[in-house]
């Protein structure tokens, strides 16, 4: 094999590990999104023991789907790493949800509205979480293709 066809088909190697695979679900997002919604919408729980135990349970359940989905992906991702492309998908995913957190826990916060500013959240993470996919998976293919 020629020098540069085995350096173009080792950039393509590694770029097909950033390809999600048929183990990754979108849903996963939208189930993260729903848990991210309890989170805020526990806070209206009385008595407030019954309120902080219910936000508990969300965290762990939060932690389980997260290891779960990333032993089905079979490792973990490197924002440090992983093409420019594909990090700023991420960033989108992360500046968009956090915005959202931030605006939406303040306004439960002023109003007392955390049952709404939860489903808002949910509604928020879990779109974001869908477009997300997508668009990622298009930027990995087109990646893999024009190496």
């Amino acid at each position: 094999m020629d020098p540069h066809e085995a350096l173009a088909r080792a950039e393509q190697d590694r770029l097909a590990t950033y390809l999600p695979s048929a183990d990754t679900r979108p849903w996963y997002g939208v189930v993260f999104g729903i848990l991210a919604g309890s989170a805020i919408a526990a806070q209206v729980i009385q008595p407030r023991w019954l309120s902080i135990a219910a936000i508990l349970a969300v965290a762990v359940s939060t932690g389980a789907l997260a290891g779960y989905a990333l032993r089905k992906a079979g490792a973990r991702p490197s924002l440090t790493r992983m093409p420019r492309p594909l990090r700023n998908v991420y960033l989108g995913y992360y500046t968009v949800t956090g915005v959202a957190l931030v605006a939406l826990v303040g306004w439960a916060w002023a109003q007392g509205e955390f049952v709404r500013a939860g489903a808002a959240l949910a509604a928020v993470v879990s779109a974001a979480a869908l477009v997300t996919d997508v668009v990622y998976r298009r930027r990995a293919r087109d990646l893999v293709a024009d190496a």
